[in-house]
């Protein structure tokens, strides 16, 4: 059994409003936040639904990426009452919305592309919060899961004490037009694990969570608000957008976390549930053979895939649900048959699981277990 991890600081953004109690009333409500917006940034978002951040919560910064970063960020280090912990930085988008519009104007070089690159972008984030970049990770919707991994292992080989980890990604009309151009974007509003479902929707927002050795944590009387106990990391190399319909990658993932854990089985799984159709089959195949009946969510049709920090907002869920003993409401109609949707109910449990799936191939899996907040 490996080391646990504290989290010892959270932070949030979202279509559901800034900070993580917002988070977690729209978690509670399990009712979806997404709507269409008449804005020329996104004109795709005219007809399809999303989850957008209001401007208004955003601090001023020239990248609406790295302005989302510095909301959570900045959140989680009050939260933690740490304003040292080195950055590790997850992202995909990064500043390719100011991108785009400079594109699109006829600007080919400028300011507007300062953070067009996820170095950039983690290192205008570092700036502004006065700490050092040591790591930044852009792998598809499985960014953040892997900065939490290499965060992990970090801390466990006593490289460091404590990391903050920090997954942002704004909307932009690549993104949108990408993802409807591979027809798996549902207009109305997705529907993880419907029979029902027709496929994604795109969201917006930025996770943070100081992670950090537990000693470290309790000599500094910090909070706890759970612990990240196992991982597990497996490529299945069978198409570059698809997972393998047999799941065999998942499979690994989960399996592997699990043993990293000490062997412990979670009692209710925050799942990477997109809506779409070969996510869900998948994750509902293998979930079935390794955790038949355990009651899962996803928090997707809430405030929509989230692209890169998406594993974050499941880490903020599991942890939250830990705490509050209680499962988050999963609202969709007609589940796949083999699907156990939570019910909001309490429950006692000790052992949460975070599953992440990614174009590539990538799928990971994370175990969260309760810590002592109440």
């Amino acid at each position: 059994m490996s080391l646990s991890l504290a989290v010892t600081g959270i932070g949030c953004i979202s279509a559901a409003g800034a900070g993580v109690a917002a988070y977690t009333t729209a978690l509670e409500h399990g009712s979806s936040l997404l709507a269409c917006y008449n804005d020329e940034r996104w004109p795709l978002a005219n007809n399809c639904v999303v989850g957008k951040v209001d401007d208004s919560l955003l601090p001023h910064h020239q990248s609406r990426t790295v302005a989302l970063a510095l909301a959570a960020a900045q959140e989680a280090q009050q939260d933690a009452d740490c304003q040292s912990a080195d950055l590790l930085c997850a992202t995909c988008t990064m500043g390719m919305a100011e991108s785009e519009t400079a594109f699109l104007a006829g600007q080919m070089d400028g300011p507007a592309y300062a953070c067009h690159t996820p170095a950039a972008t983690a290192t205008a984030i570092a700036q502004d919060l006065g700490v050092t970049v040591v790591g930044v990770h852009s792998l598809a919707c499985a960014s953040f899961a892997a900065a939490i991994i290499d965060a992990m292992e970090r801390i466990r080989s006593g490289q460091v004490q404590r990391l903050l980890v920090v997954g942002a990604d704004a909307l932009c009309r690549t993104t949108l037009a990408g993802f409807s151009s591979l027809q798996v974007v549902d207009q109305h509003g997705c529907k993880p694990f419907s029979q029902d479902r027709q496929g994604m929707s795109i969201g917006e927002g930025a996770v943070a969570l100081l992670l950090e050795h537990p000693e470290s944590a309790a000599q500094r009387q910090a909070v706890i608000h759970g612990y990240l106990s196992g991982w597990g990391n497996a490529a299945d190399a069978y198409h570059d957008t698809a997972p393998d319909p047999s799941g065999k990658g998942l499979r690994t993932a989960i399996t592997a976390a699990i043993a990293d854990a000490g062997g412990q089985l979670p009692s209710f799984i925050c799942a990477h549930g997109t809506g779409t159709q070969d996510n869900d089959a998948v994750e509902a195949t293998v979930f079935a053979d390794l955790l038949p009946q355990v009651p899962l969510a996803s928090q997707k049709y809430i405030i929509g895939h989230t692209m890169g920090c998406a594993a974050g907002f499941a880490l903020i869920a599991a942890l939250t649900a830990l705490a509050q003993q209680r499962t988050w409401p999963h609202k969709v109609a007609q589940p796949i048959e083999s699907v156990r949707c939570a019910d909001g109910q309490p429950l006692h449990f000790s052992s949460a699981l975070c599953t992440t799936l990614a174009f590539g191939g990538a799928n990971m899996a994370l175990l969260c277990q309760r810590g002592t907040l109440s």
